[in-house]
Order: structure tokens, then sequence, then C-alpha cells
């Protein structure tokens, strides 16, 4: 933000409380937690390790595929990003049935509201374009954490290591394609073979979405109300951190 440059700013800062995991307090838009009876392997999200992450043993997900035979779906309302994301949907949408939901669509498709939309994902689609609008470093959104919540498989698209924030073997990256018509191939494949489509969701024996966590106001507190707290840290240009001129990456 250009906002931090401000001379006002410089050793103004002593803790930051933002999405990146090297922030002083980490505040996600969502998380994957264990449920309640998993086993004690269960490692919560997000790791802030890179510790194995141990497999999800193969549990049967209760989920009727029936009606669940439509591709992809898509709700979007910024349609011009800096990630160049709908330069991939479109991309991907030319070789598997892309339906786009919002003022970026064309129009075919819509929904009444947030609870309808999420309905129809659950009840029609296999998958959901999880795309980022900037490439950031830790940038994980609802938009990962609402397919998931709602029986449908993320497609993500960002600058993040998703294994620091979703079990392994529950999204896409699309990322790991070498092009958008390799990755509408393996989409494809999941549309026919229900077995191999299910085992997107073995996850769901050990874990269970927190769509609105609060995790990060805690933490906040009791960093604020320690007073035997002895060490003292002033961030001297909180725009160089911000922007990764210091210990991150910056945006693309």
């Amino acid at each position: 933000m250009d906002v931090l440059r401000h001379p006002i700013f410089q050793n103004y800062f002593n803790v930051t409380m933002t999405y990146r995991r090297d922030s002083d307090v980490v505040n996600s838009y969502g998380r994957i937690q264990c449920s309640i009876g998993s086993a004690p392997s269960c490692l919560n999200f997000p790791r802030l390790n890179r510790t194995v992450v141990p497999e999800t043993p193969a549990v049967p997900f209760q989920i009727d595929l029936t009606l669940k035979n439509r591709a992809v779906a898509w709700f979007v309302s910024n349609c011009e990003t800096d990630s160049r994301r709908e330069l991939l949907a479109r991309n991907l949408s030319r070789f598997i049935p892309v339906d786009i939901y919002g003022k970026c669509g064309d129009g075919r498709h819509s929904c009444q509201n947030r609870a309808g939309c999420d309905r129809l994902l659950s009840r029609h689609y296999r998958f959901y374009l999880s795309f980022e609008n900037s490439l950031c470093p830790d940038y994980v959104t609802e938009k990962c954490y609402r397919p998931m919540a709602h029986d449908t498989v993320p497609v993500v698209y960002g600058g993040s290591d998703y294994s620091f924030y979703l079990p392994a073997g529950s999204y896409i990256n699309a990322m790991d394609f070498d092009s958008p018509e390799s990755l509408a191939n393996h989409l494809k494949k999941l549309m026919v073979d229900d077995e191999l489509y299910l085992s997107y969701f073995r996850w769901r024996g050990q874990y269970t979405v927190d769509a609105m966590p609060i995790g990060g106001w805690c933490p906040l507190c009791s960093l604020l109300s320690d007073t035997n707290k002895k060490e003292s840290k002033t961030y001297v240009d909180i725009a160089a951190w911000w922007n990764g001129q210091l210990t991150n990456k910056a945006c693309v």
C-alpha cells in the first residue's frame, strides 16, 4: 500500500496481523480444522512448518452424484484482475464447460442469493474455480473454503503453497498442469470416474471446514495484554515488509 510509505509510519508499527504466515498474528479467511473424534495424528491447518501430513484414512463419503453432472462453476464479480485469472478461465472453457455466475458471466447462469448458489454448487457441480485475484504469498481466501464446505472440489490458482492450508488430495492446483487443456483433461477424467472423484473427499474423515474463523483475535488479545513480554520490536519500514522487499516476495 502506497500510504505505508509515508515517513510517519517508519518505526511506527510493532505488531502485524494479516493473512501472511510471517505476520506476528496470522488471521485467515477460513481454515480446515480437525473434527471431533479425529485421530491423534490429525494436524490443524494452516500448518506453520513443513512436517509431513499423515495420509487421511479412506473412509466412505456419502454424496449423491446422480445430479452432480455439471463440470465447473465460478461465482465472480471482479472481471479484470492482477492475476489474470479471467484469461485462465477463458482458456479452460475452450476444453470443458465453465458456467460463470455473476456480472462477469454472459447472463446464461444465475442464482438468487448466496444460499441458493451454494445449494446449486453442492447438488450439481463437481468443481469450482477458486482463482485468486492476486498471486500473493499466503493469500488463500474464502474462495477455497466455500466449495469444500459444499461438497465441491476446488481448482485453486494463487501464489500460495496450498499444502500449508488444505489437506493433501482435497484440491486441484491449476499450476500443476502445463496447459489449460491438460487441466481440463484431468477434470474430464474425474467427471466420469466417480470413485476417483470421491477420493478427493477423504479428508472429510478427519477435518471440517471453518468458513469464518476468529482464531487470530485471541492470539492478538494475548499478545497485547502480555505485561511480562520483555522483547520490543518495531517495523522500521512497514512498506518494505508488506511489499516483500525484506522477508517475503511481493504479489503479482
